[in-house]
């Protein structure tokens, strides 16, 4: 059964009037303030992103830890951020990177699925969708099922190719000053060979740009 708020955000849009529906949506972009939050948290991998599933920022870690998607070639061009939904099903690295690569790609078609009862007028969104359902049977058939949800916390099992496998939690933080982007935090346990897992690639991370 789906959850009530979307059909309530579906049904509150419906009764918006036509002016407000074409109202510009503000910018999404980081300030300073909030990147520099992120970056405080050098022992964490932090990841920026709207309801899209497009990645507005990082924080070093972050890149490290999700540079197969960030540098994903699904990226339409350099001005499209990359996207966590384009990845999962139109790039053969996912299924390398995502231990469970179906629950992953269950995951983005939820998200957006939610996102879509919420912004259904988003131009961005519909074109994502658009190219997803034309170049994925597989996202064509999940978006059918008109599945949605919203994901704040949980676990991951990610491959690396650099440092191995990351058996993390997350945590996700809606930003007060930008409702529309979420921030992601992964945690390690403490000790674990995860940890000095994310230890190495802080390392690597901070490190001048070089060959490491």
């Amino acid at each position: 059964m789906r959850p009530p708020t979307y059909l309530y955000d579906l049904a509150r849009t419906a009764r918006r009037p036509a002016r407000s529906r074409r109202r510009p949506r503000p910018a999404e972009a980081l300030t300073p303030q909030v990147q520099l939050l992120m970056d405080s948290m050098s022992a964490t991998p932090v990841v920026a992103m709207n309801g899209r599933l497009d990645v507005i920022g990082a924080n070093a870690l972050g890149r490290a830890v999700f540079s197969i998607a960030i540098e994903s070639p699904t990226r339409s061009s350099s001005l499209t951020p990359p996207n966590f939904a384009s990845f999962v099903f139109l790039d053969p690295a996912a299924a390398e990177f995502y231990s469970d690569l179906a629950e992953a790609a269950a995951t983005c078609v939820q998200i957006l699925r939610t996102q879509a009862g919420s912004t259904p007028h988003d131009k961005r969104l519909t074109g994502l969708i658009g190219e997803l359902s034309t170049r994925s049977e597989d996202f064509r058939q999940m978006w059918a099922a008109h599945d949605v949800g919203r994901h704040r916390s949980g676990a991951k099992t990610l491959h690396h190719r650099e440092v191995g496998d990351l058996e993390l939690s997350f945590e996700q933080v809606r930003l007060d000053s930008a409702p529309s982007i979420t921030l992601s935090a992964y945690l390690a346990e403490p000790a674990s060979p995860t940890a000095e897992r994310l230890q190495l690639l802080a390392s690597w991370a901070s490190a001048p740009t070089t060959a490491h």
